[in-house]
Formats: structure tokens, sequence, C-alpha cells
């Protein structure tokens, strides 16, 4: 970062060749501070456009097999897993969906997005499944804070059933979209 207070004369932007950040001047302030970039987005999406979960209880698992899209400022961890790799927290617009169909009858499905093993409760959605030959649309939006190392992953998990049961996922997406 650069110490030095520019006379009128001089620039004041400076751009660290290093980490790539953009460097302005406050005049105002007399400080130096650094541009965010505004353009971190992340997607992910079932590489085959099928994807299952065997439940033997009521314990969340995250939706695997996916395969990314464009990333800037995201790392693919695994075929489930993506760090956020921005120099500082910024709130990202999340959207999902997928095409739900669970082997037990009249059951609810939940789905939220988990970040650093926390649920994101607003991105959150519960779906009531009534046939187990039935495909249940889902779809949401929120908007989520993300930190730098943040983990992001998408959870899936049945309120209560009997059984192992397995949850067939079809056509899930997942959009993250830097909005600050």
């Amino acid at each position: 970062v650069p110490t030095a207070n520019p006379k009128l004369t001089e620039s004041q932007l400076w751009f660290n060749t290093t980490n790539g950040g953009l460097y302005g001047y406050k005049r105002s302030t007399r400080a130096w501070s650094q541009y965010s970039v505004k353009s971190s987005y992340a997607e992910m999406s079932i590489s085959n456009d099928t994807s299952t979960i065997s439940f033997a209880g009521t314990t969340a698992a995250p939706i695997e097999d996916l395969t990314v899209g464009p990333l800037l400022n995201f790392t693919r961890v695994s075929d489930s897993l993506l760090r956020y790799d921005g120099t500082e927290a910024a709130v990202f617009s999340i959207n999902y969906s997928a095409v739900l169909q669970f082997a037990e009858a009249a059951n609810i499905i939940s789905g939220y997005l988990d970040v650093n093993g926390s649920e994101a409760t607003r991105t959150k959605f519960r779906q009531s499944v009534t046939l187990t030959t039935e495909n249940e649309a889902v779809a949401g939006t929120a908007l989520v804070t993300l930190n730098p190392g943040s983990l992001i992953r998408f959870m899936f998990v049945p309120i209560a059933h009997t059984g192992t049961d397995i949850l067939s996922i079809f056509q899930f997406n997942l959009n993250l979209v830097q909005v600050n």
C-alpha cells in the first residue's frame, strides 16, 4: 500500500502489480484506500443433470457431482465446495434452482446455502413432496455476506423419515454474484 502523500501535480492512483490492487488517494482524508473488485462471481451445476443423496437419518448433506461454470475470486475446493478468495467482505446475490424427487412420500425436504458450516437461513426453502414419483421444482434467492476464505456449499435434508431413502436432484444450478 502506498504511504507517501502525492502532490497536486502527481498521480492519485497507484496499481500494485504484486497483488493486483488498485489504490486511490483521497485528499479530504489524506489517506490511500484500495478499490474493491466488483465483479466476483461463481456458478456450479450438476455435470450430468442428475445427482442423488442417500439419507439414513435427518442429517443435512451437500449436493455433490457439481461442475463449475465461470469463476472470479472463487476457487472450486471439491465437487460440492467453493471458497471465496476476495480480499474483503462482500455481499452476494445467491440464486439456486433444482427439481427434486424423494423416495419416501409425504415428506418435507429443506435446502439451504451452507457458509462455513452454518446455515444461511435467508436462503432456506421447505418443500412438501407428496408422491415418490412426483417432481417438485424449488428455487430461491437471497443476499449473503461472504468474508475472504468463506466456504460455500448447498445442503439438503429431509425433515423426518424412516429407513434409507434417496433424494434425486435434477438440473441443480447455483449462482453467486457480488452486488456491492
